[in-house]
């Protein structure tokens, strides 16, 4: 166990007790402005030292040797205690020691494990998983990776563009030709009714001509025996059959016309549904691809932001991760987590302790705790951070120390 100080020359305390795979380094964007107010002791717990050397056993025995260490040096009187998500744990059993006082407690994202999980299983399973994310998370191999893979996804997207710009393409190519396949049957449809129609025409001329012929015959025959006994009915009959050779004429002529203007008519209509058509899959087609294509540019510029963010993210926890921990340290701390709720469940309830409960708007993580430590301090201020995540307010550290210092001086009386 390591203790940092700071700001020697200020009689307030204020105690700081880190997370989980990290060190005191953790608050050291803070300390600055804390110390202008207070004398800082920043703890670096068993199992978490740059010497690897310790191993963390439970919180209860870390809470033990960090009262004795206040006891001794300092009569065991803290003004301001602070606990960060798993570093609550050891804050909770040193703020109810023996003989020590504490002016504030904050504990900021609180965790705690279901209880549903078996202590031994789960504390394994857990340390496990962190044990490879510590190894994998602090080699110096890994940095960047996650923007490299982002840039693997970018080329892999793009070429699902190009493939995708091909198809586009080859619909394109493909609806062109369907159009003029199309045009092509029409008109070839248009012709043969055409060709068809003057095939009928040119039979009804000739059967009306061949019909005309035997008509004329019948009537010079008819007439012949007519001559002699009716002129005038002669000339009657013959008028009557020039008249209706004329009506089939015209008849025939007109049923012709009116064919061809129909035939072309019904040509032009699906022509023209055709152009639409084809232009309305066009048009389709091309605002499906933009839009894919944007929607997909979109998605590769989020996930490259996410991807630095975590390259940042990584970075910035080398610079405050312990240099060495042993799994054994994390079975032991995970099983503290999975143990924890149940002590807070089975915890007396401090009616006169100031506490101040912190958690992140998107931290999903401490609602349980959170309301199991409501239950072992009714008085508790529940503070929330808007728009943050758990632990985020750290990155924040101006205003993580002015809200420290305005809720000691509001407990105290020192403040407005």
């Amino acid at each position: 166990m390591q203790f940092k100080e700071f700001g020697k020359q200020n009689s307030e305390l204020c105690l700081l007790i880190h997370d989980n795979l990290v060190t005191w380094k953790q608050f050291q964007e803070c300390i600055p402005y804390l110390e202008q107010r207070f004398h800082v002791l920043a703890v670096t717990l068993d199992g978490f030292d740059d010497v690897g050397l310790t191993t963390y056993r439970n919180a209860r025995e870390e809470a033990m040797n960090i009262g004795d260490y206040l006891k001794i040096k300092y009569g065991g009187h803290i003004h301001v205690l602070f606990g960060e998500g798993f570093g609550c744990i050891p804050a909770f059993y040193l703020q109810r020691e023996k003989d020590i006082t504490v002016d504030l407690s904050i504990f900021d994202g609180p965790l705690c494990m279901d209880v549903k999980y078996a202590s031994t299983p789960g504390a394994w399973l857990l340390s496990k998983g962190q044990y490879q994310l510590y190894n994998r998370l602090h080699d110096e191999n890994t940095a960047g990776s996650m923007s490299e893979r982002v840039e693997k996804v970018r080329s892999v997207t793009a070429k699902a563009s190009e493939i995708l710009r091909d198809s586009y393409l080859s619909l394109k190519d493909r609806t062109v030709d369907s159009f003029a396949a199309v045009r092509h049957l029409t008109a070839d449809g248009l012709e043969t009714v055409m060709e068809k129609t003057t095939d009928s025409l040119e039979t009804v001329k000739e059967k009306t001509a061949d019909s005309l012929e035997t008509l004329k015959e019948k009537t010079a025959d008819s007439l012949e025996t007519l001559k002699a006994k009716t002129p005038d009915q002669l000339e009657a009959v013959i008028e009557k059959t020039v008249d209706g050779f004329g009506t089939i004429k015209s008849r025939t002529l007109e049923s012709y016309e009116n064919v061809k203007a129909r035939t072309a008519a019904n040509y032009d209509v699906v022509k023209s549904k055709t152009a639409d058509q084809y232009e309305n899959m066009k048009a389709k087609t091309a605002d499906q691809y933009e839009n894919m294509k944007a929607k997909t540019a979109d998605r590769v510029e989020a996930v490259q932001d996410w991807a630095e963010e975590q390259d940042e993210i990584v970075k910035a926890w080398r610079e405050v991760a312990p240099a060495k921990v042993t799994e054994e340290s994390l079975r032991f701390l995970a099983k503290d987590a999975i143990n924890f709720y149940k002590d807070l469940e089975s915890a007396q309830p401090d009616a006169d302790a100031n506490v101040s409960v912190w958690f992140a708007e998107k931290d999903f993580y401490s609602r349980k705790a959170i309301n199991a430590l409501r239950t072992a301090y009714p008085k508790a201020y529940i503070t929330r951070f808007s728009g943050l995540k758990r632990g985020e307010i750290i990155t924040y550290p101006d205003k993580m120390a002015a809200k420290i210092i305005d809720q000691y001086d509001e407990v105290t009386g020192n403040g407005q």
